[in-house]
């Protein structure tokens, strides 16, 4: 959840790129707010026929209850004048009498936002100018958390797929001197998980920007990271580690926390997320931001066949985060990659039903 100086409607609409992570396009928008805290934020394709729009906000809505939603904010990003009304009216009608105020219903088109019920109609047909990006207070919390929209969810989508290439070709003749079924699961034996472990403590060393910067892992490193994956064990315990709250330490054999402790950088997200200082002068925003290019980085590299355990880790990862539409996209390919995944079939169902880390469904 994200505490935002609410000023001016306008100004929660600039941000929803941001809250996004790409900028929506012939898009229905949701902003639930409880107080002045943006609580909630739900984007849908318009739907093609209107005859769709009031499943799509029986779902919208539902959501909104049950997060405790006091007030809403509906944005319709067009392409086409009126494209977007039919989406926004179903909505509006499922929230009468659940309690939830709807604030504004605004639409974007064009560069102008057009607040559709305004009681000025020459407003509500003229429309206003977006404001300038740097010129809202909330854009500079969000970049301060590395939270920069790309243009679309295409994009966004990029930053995950499978970048063949030289590297990625020999990550998988390294791994193919040990063939292994890539769903296979298998307990790895104290050294392998001691060296694995080893290798995914440096690569999730955020203060060590040189190690991955300048000279990024090798394709011997990568493969033994991937094949550690294939202990559940240890593939969970770096989600608990990645997504603090999710699963409880106290659900892994002792001997392997301790080992994970000893390997895992120290002053990092395995604790719950309260702000606080980084290690080395990095706050908690630049150190997730440094770790989601990490495992996007990884996702891309990975065999296509081994990279459904590293996009279900970015996955948790990025819910954890309160980056929906990253998860989103990870779990696509992943489960595009192998349907029965058992990590990414688990995490979909938590994304579809909105529950947050320790929560309850949505």
């Amino acid at each position: 959840m994200t505490t935002i100086r609410i000023s001016d409607p306008l100004d929660l609409v600039t941000v929803v790129p941001y809250h996004l992570g790409f900028r929506p396009h012939r898009s229905l928008v949701v902003l639930g707010l409880r107080g002045t805290r943006l609580d909630l934020a739900q984007r849908l394709d318009l739907p093609e026929d209107p005859a769709d729009c009031p499943h799509a906000a029986a779902l919208l809505v539902g959501h909104c209850r049950s997060h405790g939603a006091t007030a809403v904010v509906l944005v319709g990003y067009e392409e086409r004048a009126g494209e977007a009304r039919p989406a926004l009216d179903a909505v509006s009608r499922h929230l009468a009498g659940t309690g939830i105020r709807v604030l504004d219903r605004i639409v974007v088109h064009g560069g102008r936002a057009y607040p559709i019920d305004a009681a000025d109609r020459r407003l509500a047909h003229d429309g206003m100018a977006l404001p300038a990006e740097n010129r809202v207070a909330a854009v500079a919390d969000y970049v301060a958390q590395g939270r920069v929209p790309v243009a679309s969810r295409e994009h966004l989508a990029a930053l995950v797929a499978a970048e063949p290439g030289p590297l990625t070709e020999r990550v998988a003749a390294v791994m193919a001197l040990h063939p292994r079924a890539p769903d296979e699961a298998a307990v790895a034996d104290p050294t392998e998980r001691s060296t694995g472990l080893a290798a995914w403590g440096r690569f999730l060393d955020v203060t060590d920007a040189r190690w991955f910067g300048r000279r990024p892992p090798g394709p011997a490193t990568v493969a033994r990271m991937l094949d550690l994956l294939r202990d559940h064990a240890v593939r969970d315990l770096l989600v608990a580690w990645l997504a603090p709250g999710s699963l409880g330490v106290d659900a892994f054999d002792p001997p392997l926390v301790r080992l994970a402790a000893l390997r895992l950088p120290g002053g990092t997200p395995w604790r719950p997320v309260d702000g606080s200082s980084g290690r080395a002068g990095l706050d908690l925003g630049e150190r997730e931001g440094r770790l989601r290019t990490r495992l996007c980085w990884l996702a891309r590299h990975s065999p296509p066949s081994r990279a459904p355990a590293g996009l279900a880790l970015l996955a948790s990862f990025a819910w954890h985060h309160g980056e929906g539409a990253l998860a989103r996209v990870a779990l696509d390919r992943a489960l595009a990659i192998d349907p029965d995944y058992r990590l990414a079939v688990l995490l979909e169902r938590v994304v579809e039903l909105g529950i947050r880390p320790g929560g309850r469904a949505a």
